[in-house]
């Protein structure tokens, strides 16, 4: 057996966690998961001090009240990772 030692670069995974690649993985998981919640959701890509960020949120009352009662963007997240 070896004995290898693994260190990580903390300020090269944040700059990864960060970057336009990253962002690009979110904005595109995240629309999959806009889309399957339907009409009245939004999402938001934007970088964080520690990693990129994704939000969907509702636009409207109606997909708010939509999304209150029928948890619509959970099912439309769990939907995406049995894909």
């Amino acid at each position: 057996m070896s004995k290898m030692k693994f260190e990580l670069n903390s300020s090269g995974v944040s700059a990864l966690l960060r970057s336009a690649e990253m962002q690009n993985l979110l904005r595109e998981k995240g629309k999959e998961v806009a889309d399957r919640a339907g009409e009245g959701f939004e999402l938001n890509v934007s970088p964080g001090k520690k990693r990129a960020n994704a939000t969907i949120s509702t636009t409207n009352i109606k997909s708010r009240k939509k999304n209150a009662k029928d948890n619509t963007l959970l099912k439309a997240l769990r939907r995406l990772k049995k894909l």
